[in-house]
């Protein structure tokens, strides 16, 4: 950082809907006297301008982030992929960061080896999801933040859930025989799973259809 003294005021404009904006003004008053008095500005050696400065002036067209697409909830299946969205605007670009239930994910950035990936576009990318009897590391809820030297912005909770379905059904259908104008029941039970499953029938392949009024 270093000082210069330019014969100029600078001017701050600053409202609830605009980023902060700084314009100079000759100071009429040095011009006159044809004095250096003029306020002292700072500028910036980082070649990146990551602080917004250009010169000696605040970038004019940099904006703070908003999020312009939120995460959605998801049910998925353990082992299967999974993208929770999410997209930013801001000027500079704005950098992108997870956290679950408080914590910030780590994806391949931090670690090569994750099964999760940040992607360009900000979303987060999971190769699989993993999910144990012990360990549940992706389930969870779910924000993404978005950060540039303006401020940040965070999104809509997201939760991601790992869709169970056991193996056995806990009651299966068995034969019936009944006469001719009788009522008939068939009892089925599913089996155990997150969401609650539900059932569907079919006779001889084809399934059943549930208009009929004599199906219930």
């Amino acid at each position: 950082m270093k000082w210069k003294h330019f014969p100029f005021l600078i001017v701050f404009s600053l409202s609830q809907n605009s980023p902060l904006l700084a314009q100079l003004i000759p100071d009429s008053e040095d011009l006159e006297r044809g004095t250096d008095n003029g306020t002292p500005l700072p500028t910036s050696d980082n070649d990146d301008n990551s602080l917004g400065y250009t010169g000696s002036r605040l970038r004019q067209e940099d904006f703070p982030p908003r999020i312009v697409e939120h995460p959605s909830d998801l049910i998925v299946s353990k082992g299967e992929p999974a993208t929770l969205n999410c997209k930013a605007e801001g000027r500079p670009t704005p950098t992108i960061e997870w956290y679950k239930g408080g914590e910030r994910v780590e994806t391949d950035k931090d670690d090569s080896r994750s099964h999760r990936m940040l992607l360009p576009s900000g979303s987060l990318f999971f190769l699989r999801i993993v999910h144990g009897r012990k360990s549940r590391p992706d389930e969870g809820v779910y924000i993404c933040v978005a950060r540039n030297y303006l401020g940040e912005a965070v999104s809509h909770n997201a939760s991601l859930e790992v869709a169970i379905l056991r193996d056995d059904f806990r009651q299966n259908p068995s034969d019936v025989m009944v006469a001719v104008g009788e009522p008939a029941v068939m009892e089925c039970q599913p089996p155990r799973g997150h969401p609650e499953p539900t059932i569907s029938w079919k006779k001889d392949g084809s399934p059943l259809d549930d208009r009929d009024e004599r199906i219930t």
